[in-house]
């Protein structure tokens, strides 16, 4: 009986590959060379050209750059070139008019406000001072002291004094030692003993 007439379609159908054929197919070849044993070639699996991942743990970033505070300022307010050993800041300090005449007299380029405090210093005798702030009651026949009176505070002109953080305390602990009511006070009547010692 004559063979069925194929279709268009069957003419371009796949072709089933017997089982058989596929297992010579995925054996592996051998090249065989004259005078020598038989070679087995296996070819490599291809690797994929992507390069594998790195696996990143979850939540990792990259470590921020935190800029650090400058030197300038640092715990407390206190300003890093007050830490170091002489620096010195100016701190305000008032005298009477009259005075500061006397004091701008005894100063020049060589010595400073800050110099002639510390001469007066030098060459007072802090008992008076401490006599002046501090003095002793006056008691009448009746056992009753008076009041003691101060001088009326006058119009002052401010001076700048250079001085570094143990000199600032030390004249701190002179001011609260002597009792008067203020750095400017004890400055002023210092000056006044050294410049003016008779009016003491």
């Amino acid at each position: 009986m004559p063979e069925a007439q194929k279709g268009f379609g069957d003419i371009f159908a796949p072709v089933k590959t017997p089982s058989a054929d596929k297992a010579k197919l995925l054996r592996p070849r051998t090249r065989r060379e004259s005078g020598g044993p038989s070679i087995s070639v296996v070819a490599d699996p291809v690797e994929s050209a992507a390069a594998p991942e790195t696996p990143v743990a979850a939540g990792t970033e990259e470590a921020a750059v935190v800029p650090q505070p400058a030197l300038t300022e640092m715990e407390g307010g206190v300003v890093a070139s007050e830490l170091v050993m002489g620096a010195a800041r100016s701190k305000g300090t008032y005298l009477p008019p009259d005075l500061l005449e006397l004091v701008k007299a005894r100063t020049n380029d060589d010595v400073t406000y800050t110099d002639l405090l510390f001469d007066a210093f030098d060459a007072v005798d802090f008992e008076e001072v401490r006599k002046h702030f501090r003095p002793e009651l006056s008691v009448g026949p009746s056992g009753i002291h008076r009041r003691v009176r101060r001088k009326r505070g006058t119009g002052s002109i401010q001076i700048q004094l250079r001085l570094d953080k143990v000199q600032e305390k030390w004249i701190s602990d002179k001011v609260v030692w002597s009792g008067a009511p203020s750095r400017s006070a004890f400055v002023s009547y210092v000056f006044e003993l050294f410049l003016r010692p008779e009016e003491g």
